[in-house]
């Protein structure tokens, strides 16, 4: 895992989120430049997370670290838009295949045929 860099005090949510970040799946298909735009939402969280900080600043902020975290993978949608749920997809598909090959034929085709 790469270190945040050191000019900053960095507020311990960011920490947490820096250490869960490069705990991702995703982190193997990021490049070195996307390490860049990480470091960027962590400046921008470490914005949100300052007290010191505006509220109008901190919804800016907040808004583009919303952007960043879904560029780089790390939101729900961003990972489907990934098509990270087609393993999952397929392998449902095999289970159920496999399952209706063991225990007979698929009670939805009865109904199709004008069974009950």
């Amino acid at each position: 895992m790469p270190e945040l860099p050191a000019y900053a005090q960095w507020h311990p949510a960011v920490l947490e989120w820096w250490t869960d970040c490069w705990s991702s799946p995703m982190v193997p298909e990021w490049t070195e430049s996307d390490r860049h735009a990480l470091v960027m939402a962590a400046r921008l969280m470490q914005l949100v997370w300052s007290e010191t900080t505006a509220p109008t600043a901190r919804t800016n902020a907040a808004s583009e670290v919303r952007y960043l975290l879904r560029e780089c993978g790390l939101t729900p949608m961003s990972r489907r838009s990934l098509q990270w749920e087609v393993c999952r997809a397929e392998e449902a598909v095999e289970q159920t295949s496999r399952r209706r090959g063991a225990g007979g034929s698929d009670p939805r085709l009865t109904m199709m045929k004008g069974g009950v």
